[in-house]
């Protein structure tokens, strides 16, 4: 593979780790909403594919008129207790049907808890899905920035992942358990770090950056070889 397609199936990759971290909700027929946890691994709530296909729709032409209408946001990043199909937003019953308008931009609804993994609702333009998770320096303590050993460690933990395809348990609170999924089991990687607290559930944002390091070290290493290759190819043309 040349490097600029092993970069690009890194970033692949790590961009098809992102779509799996969008939350979104669906209005119960009480008005209630109601969080399907379709994917646990991604710690995020993601309704059925015809509510995403029909949620997407109507977001895009929210967008496109500048209303304000209420949204699910991102939640935590990670989810520290488990997630079943039946949780709902706390004060459900007080707050207004995902998809409705609203009129003030930034009024939240609903109070944040591990059972909903801290799925509220926001008046905006657009979805807040687009901006998870929270990355920010002022939401974070004890930063340290990996160094190269380090990223060589993750590189070699990402390139050792054994990936499976599984189906969920009936009961497991993971959607349709005949619908096939793409990932990885924890308990065949008990080093990895890109789990929550319980190692019951994957860190997506932890899981793509593992593929980030991994890209940069294979990028180092691929301008090395170019760098021996050019002065090669100058050695040889310097001799008589």
């Amino acid at each position: 593979m040349t490097p600029r397609l092993l970069s690009r199936a890194v970033l692949a990759f790590a961009a098809s780790l992102a779509a799996a971290c969008g939350a979104v909700a669906k209005p119960s027929d009480a008005g209630h909403v109601s969080l399907d946890a379709h994917a646990p691994d991604a710690h995020h709530v993601d309704a059925s594919a015809h509510h995403e296909d029909a949620g997407a729709h109507h977001d895009d032409a929210n967008a496109d008129a500048g209303k304000l209408t209420w949204y699910t946001t991102c939640g935590y990043p990670v989810c520290g207790g488990p997630l079943g199909a039946d949780a709902a937003v706390p004060d459900a019953a007080a707050c207004p049907a995902v998809g409705s308008p609203c009129t003030t931009k930034g009024a939240a609804c609903g109070t944040p808890t591990q059972a909903n993994c801290g799925v509220t609702l926001l008046c905006d333009d657009h979805s807040p899905a687009v901006e998870c998770p929270l990355s920010t320096r002022a939401a974070k303590d004890g930063i340290e920035y990996a160094d190269e050993a380090a990223l060589v460690r993750l590189r070699d933990e990402t390139l050792g992942i054994k990936l499976a395809t599984y189906t969920y348990k009936p009961g497991a609170g993971a959607g349709d358990p005949r619908e096939a999924h793409l990932g990885f089991i924890i308990e065949d990687e008990p080093e990895i770090q890109a789990t929550n607290g319980a190692r019951s559930r994957v860190d997506l944002y932890g899981y793509i950056s593992m593929a980030v390091a991994t890209m940069q070290v294979q990028q180092k290493e691929i301008a090395a070889l170019q760098a021996e290759v050019a002065a090669l190819k100058k050695a040889t043309r310097a001799r008589p």
